[in-house]
C-alpha cells in the first residue's frame, strides 16, 4: 500500500480531506454525557486501573449498574480501549507534580474537552480522512468521472451524520470509518484486515454485529469464502475478539452480556410490550421506522437526502450492464453490503425506545452503514444521465449547510425539533457574533475547496479535446 503521504498528495480530493481536518481541530465541542461515560471510565482506568467508574459518576448518566455493585459506562468499548494509550499521555501531562487525587481530578475536569478532542482527531477524524483516501484512490483506478469522485468525498467528510460527531467522542465516526476500512479491505482481498477492522467495528459499535450478514454476502460475490481465506479473516478479528469478551466478562460477568441489560433505570422506556431489558422491543415500531426515514427531525430523507437517492438508482442499476466491468461488478457487491445493512440497523434503531438517540443532531444509531453509500455514490453517479447527476448534487447539498450550521453553533445536541429550523435559529441567536464568524470561515474554506475542485473537473474535460 502507497504510503499516506504519498496518497495525500496525489489524491484529488486532497482539499476536502485537508478542509475536514481543519475544521474538526479548529472547532472544539464541549463534552455531553455520552462522551463524558468513556472519560470516566478512561480516568478510572488510569487513576484506579478499573473500568468501574465509581468515582466519577457526578460527570455523566450513561451507567450501568450489574450485580458486582460497581458502576460502568454503557458504551461499547472500543474508542475507549484504543483510545486508552493516547489519553494515557494526555493525562501524565497534565496532572504531573500532583500528588493528591482530589487536585488530579480537578486538572482532569478543567482538561475534559481539550482531551476528549485531542481523541476525537486520532481516533475519528483521521481514520475517516485515510478511509477517505483509500477508497477514492480505488475509485479512480476504475475510471470514475472526477466529478463523481469530489462528490464522493463530500458526502463522506461533510454529508453523513457521523462526520457530523466527527470532533466530539461519541464513537460513531470511528466505527463508520472502520466499516469503510472493512471495505477498502474487502475490495483489496486482504483477509486478515477485514477481520481486524470489522472486530474493531463491532468493538466500537455493537449494532456492527448486525453488518456480519452483509458482510458474508460482499464476501461470497468477491468469492473470498475458500477455508484458507476464512481462517485468515478469523485471524484478523482474534484480536478484537478477545478484547471484546475480556471487557465484558470483567465489567457483565460475561463475554456476551451488555451493559444495556443493566443500564441507568431512567433508560428503561418500553414497559408497556415485550421488551429486552425493557430496552428494546421485540418487533420493530413502524411509526418510528417512518420516523426515522423522513421526519424533520430525525429522518434521513432530512439529513442526508442523498443516501436514500443513492440507495434507490443503486437498487435498479445493479441489474443493468455497461461497459465497465470494474464498476458494475464493484456496484453489485457494494449494494449487496449496503442495502441489506440498511435495513438491520433501521430494524435494530426502530426497535430501540431511545431510538432518537437523545439530543442529537441526526439519526446517529444508523451511523455505522450511512457512510457506505458515499462509496456507492460515484458509481451510480457514473452511469445516470446528466439530470439524475443533478439530482444527486443537490441531494448533497442540505447535508453539507447541516454540517456547516452544526459546527457554526458547536452544538450537536439539538432537541427533538426540526434539525434545520433548530440550527438557523441557533445560529442567529442573540449575540451571535462568533457563531457567524465561524459559518464565514468555514464557508470561505467550502468555496475555495470547491473552486478548486471545479478547476480540475473542468481541466478534465477539456483535455481530451486538446489531445
Amino acid at each position: 500500500m502507497k504510503t499516506l503521504a504519498w496518497l495525500f498528495a496525489k489524491s484529488p480530493v486532497r482539499d476536502w480531506v485537508l478542509l475536514f481536518i481543519a475544521v474538526n481541530m479548529l472547532v472544539t465541542i464541549s463534552a455531553a454525557v455520552n462522551p463524558a461515560a468513556r472519560w470516566a471510565t478512561l480516568v478510572s482506568m488510569v487513576e484506579d486501573q478499573s473500568f468501574a467508574m465509581d468515582h466519577y459518576l457526578g460527570y455523566t448518566c450513561d451507567w450501568t449498574l450489574p450485580p458486582n455493585g460497581h458502576y460502568y459506562s454503557n458504551k461499547a468499548p472500543g474508542p475507549i480501549l484504543v483510545g486508552y494509550p493516547i489519553f494515557r499521555v494526555l493525562d501524565k501531562m497534565d496532572t504531573d507534580g500532583l500528588t493528591n487525587r482530589i487536585d488530579r481530578d480537578r486538572r482532569r475536569g478543567a482538561q475534559l474537552d481539550h482531551n476528549l478532542h485531542t481523541l476525537s482527531m486520532v481516533t475519528q477524524v483521521l481514520p475517516l480522512a485515510i478511509a477517505t483516501l483509500l477508497l477514492i484512490n480505488e475509485m479512480r483506478k476504475m475510471a470514475v468521472p472526477l466529478a463523481a469522485l469530489h462528490l464522493a468525498a463530500v458526502a463522506i467528510l461533510f454529508g453523513n451524520t457521523p462526520s457530523l460527531f466527527a470532533n466530539t467522542f461519541f464513537g460513531h465516526a470511528m466505527s463508520a470509518a472502520l466499516v469503510l476500512l472493512t471495505l477498502y479491505a474487502v475490495h483489496r482481498r486482504m483477509p486478515i484486515r477485514t477481520g481486524l477492522f470489522y472486530g474493531l467495528a463491532v468493538l466500537s459499535d455493537y449494532s456492527c454485529i448486525l453488518l456480519s450478514v452483509p458482510l458474508f454476502i460482499a464476501l461470497a460475490m468477491t468469492r473470498q469464502l475458500a477455508w484458507r481465506r476464512i481462517v485468515r479473516i478469523t485471524a484478523g478479528g482474534i484480536g478484537p475478539a478477545i478484547a471484546f469478551a475480556t471487557y465484558h466478562k470483567i465489567c457483565f460477568g460475561s463475554p456476551f452480556t451488555l451493559g444495556q441489560k443493566y443500564v441507568n433505570p431512567a433508560f428503561v422506556d418500553v414497559k408497556t410490550e415485550p421488551a429486552l431489558w425493557g430496552v428494546f422491543r421485540i418487533r420493530p415500531n413502524m411509526a418510528t421506522v417512518a420516523k426515522l426515514i423522513y421526519s424533520p427531525e430525525r429522518g434521513v430523507a432530512y439529513t442526508q437526502g442523498w443516501v436514500l437517492v443513492c440507495l434507490l438508482l443503486a437498487l435498479v442499476l445493479v441489474w443493468f450492464r455497461n461497459s465497465n466491468a470494474a464498476q458494475r461488478y464493484t456496484l453489485r457487491w457494494l449494494t449487496a453490503f449496503a442495502v441489506p445493512g440498511f435495513v438491520l440497523i433501521l430494524w435494530m434503531n426502530s426497535s430501540f425506545g431511545g431510538w432518537h438517540g437523545g439530543s442529537t443532531c441526526g439519526p446517529r444509531y444508523l451511523s455505522a452503514i450511512l457512510p457506505v453509500f458515499a462509496v456507492i455514490l460515484p458509481l451510480v453517479y457514473a452511469r445516470v444521465p446528466s439530470w439524475l447527476k443533478e439530482l444527486l448534487v443537490v441531494s448533497v447539498v442540505p447535508a453539507v449547510v447541516l454540517f456547516l450550521l452544526v459546527q457554526s453553533t458547536k452544538d450537536v445536541l439539538a432537541p427533538e425539533t426540526p434539525l434545520l429550523d433548530y440550527y438557523f435559529n441557533r445560529l442567529l441567536a442573540p449575540v451571535p457574533g462568533e457563531r457567524l464568524f465561524n459559518a464565514l470561515v468555514i464557508s470561505l474554506g467550502f468555496g475555495w475547496a470547491g473552486y478548486r475542485a471545479h478547476k480540475s473537473i473542468v481541466r478534465e474535460r477539456l483535455e481530451p479535446r486538446v489531445s
